[in-house]
């Protein structure tokens, strides 16, 4: 089944065990968020064990994390296909972060892991932001046609300096010691990130274009198009004989036709293969020698059966 929702994370882990009320959460937390511009349809709680904010285009959930008591889950939701792409991540990172400045607010957490966008993003007190690195996904020979059959197609992307500055903007509201060079390391992750997609990409395009033909010279195209109209010159005769011969030997008009036909294919076939492997001017003089002598035998025969008359 195709994904209908396109997700932002974070997980915020504490030292040891978090008391969570969510019942007792979703006053303040709401109003927290309407400041913030967000505007939501249903509020409530799943068994007291996730707290939801629910809209046509955002859905807010708040839960503890089912396998570690000290992690406090945060997820923004937004449907595929609503709105414009790069405005619907931003704003579900923008409500994401709200939620989670709420909690590290009241109660100072160790680390916070942000997944959005297929990347992922860890935070953490008086330490910069660091990233996992994105694997990619370097062709094989033997599967560049699938690869490239399947490759998925991108939708519109958000601006790495977009997602960049709206994380930093996050760490300065949350702590005070964010360090100068925050942004320029995650934007060297990016763009090491994107030079080995680049790098990857015009690998399978150079694989792709080697079986390319090569692209005939003028000369070449000069000489099959002489050798085309030399062909039709020099038929026009041999035809006329032999048409001329089917009719008074009692031939019918349809079969002369039919004949002439075959004959043009059968030679036309016979030449083909060795002008489609680029060897137009080797097979030039075969040619060219069957068509005189084609010519040689039939002008006697064109001359004798035109005295006739």
């Amino acid at each position: 089944m195709p994904e209908r929702y396109e997700e932002t994370v974070a997980k915020i882990d504490y030292e040891g065990r978090v008391d969570l009320n969510l019942p007792a959460m979703a006053l303040p937390l709401g109003a927290m968020l309407e400041r913030k511009g967000f505007d939501f349809d249903v509020t409530g709680t799943v068994a007291d064990a996730e707290l939801q904010f629910i809209s046509r285009s955002l859905i807010v959930t708040v839960l503890r994390d089912p396998e570690n008591d000290a992690r406090i889950c945060v997820s923004a939701e937004s449907p595929i296909g609503a709105g414009s792409s790069r405005e619907l991540s931003r704003h579900r990172f923008k409500a994401c972060a709200a939620a989670v400045r709420h909690f590290i607010f009241n109660l100072p957490a160790e680390r916070v892991t942000w997944k959005h966008k297929g990347r992922t993003y860890i935070t953490a007190a008086g330490k910069e932001i660091t990233t996992e690195p994105t694997p990619v996904r370097r062709p094989t020979l033997a599967h560049v046609p699938h690869a490239v059959a399947n490759r998925p197609h991108p939708g519109v992307s958000v601006s790495p300096d977009d997602l960049v500055f709206d994380i930093a903007q996050t760490e300065r509201e949350t702590r005070g010691d964010a360090p100068a060079d925050l942004l320029d390391e995650i934007r060297s992750d990016f763009r090491a990130a994107e030079a080995a997609e680049e790098h990857g990409q015009g690998w399978v395009e150079r694989i792709w274009d080697g079986d390319a033909a090569p692209e005939r010279t003028v000369s070449e195209k000069l000489t099959v198009y002489t050798m085309n109209t030399i062909l039709m010159v020099i038929s026009l005769p041999v035809g006329l004989a032999v048409m001329a011969f089917n009719l008074l030997c009692g031939g019918s008009m349809k079969n002369t036709a039919r004949a002439l036909g075959l004959t043009g294919a059968a030679i036309g076939i016979s030449a083909s293969p060795s002008l489609a492997l680029g060897g137009m001017v080797e097979a030039l003089p075969p040619l060219t020698e069957t068509l005189s002598a084609v010519t040689r035998s039939a002008l006697p025969l064109a001359q004798s059966v035109l005295s006739m008359f």
